[in-house]
């Protein structure tokens, strides 16, 4: 497990040194996180069933495999460790200029940003394939099921997309120029930053 300690990124020293990135914004990862989750919603609710299937679908490969490294990282440090340490010298030329960051955190930043190359790469794939094979559903039957499906659809596109993007951002926050705000102890729950 990582250390609870952040003096070096905790929400006052972490605000001052971030200041002069964003002197003219208050902008907080928090808000930034919520923003997008609306940002999401929208579509899930706007969107046609059989294009929100086809999307819901070309997001599924790409979350089945992030999602399963997530909690395996999550539970099992070590393999994120070893993972990480692994791949590290593809992204040296994005991390080398923040020559504060530790060994453990330079692995854990390397493991999330291939996940997301790996993610966008897996929906690349997926949106292909469904667009040519996908066959969706006539949109006048209407049935009792069609509104639970249609949760479900909407439900999931927030949790293939938005919850997603959300779990990337708090992984890398590490690198990213603008405090935690309200949602830090969430986000500390999730990946507590080392000291």
């Amino acid at each position: 497990t990582y250390p609870i300690s952040r003096a070096r990124f905790s929400s006052q020293s972490s605000a001052r040194k971030k200041k002069r990135y964003f002197k003219d914004y208050d902008m907080t990862l928090s808000l930034l996180i919520l923003f997008l989750l609306i940002l999401f919603l929208i579509p899930s609710i706007i969107l046609p069933s059989n294009n929100l299937r086809r999307y819901v679908f070309s997001f599924l490969p790409g979350s089945i495999v992030f999602f399963f490294f997530f909690f395996i990282f999550l539970n099992f440090p070590k393999y994120e460790s070893d993972f990480g340490t692994f791949i590290s010298p593809m992204f040296s030329f994005i991390l080398s200029p923040y020559p504060e960051l530790s060994k453990k955190e330079i692995t854990h930043l390397s493991s999330y940003m291939f996940l997301l190359i790996l993610y966008i790469f897996l929906y690349i794939v997926s949106y292909v394939i469904t667009k040519i094979y996908f066959i969706g559903k006539n949109p006048h039957i209407k049935k009792a099921t069609n509104y639970i499906s249609r949760v479900a659809l909407s439900a999931s596109f927030i949790l293939f997309t938005g919850v997603f993007l959300s779990i990337i951002l708090v992984e890398i926050r590490e690198i990213i120029p603008i405090r935690d705000g309200i949602l830090s102890p969430i986000f500390s729950a999730i990946y507590r930053i080392e000291a």
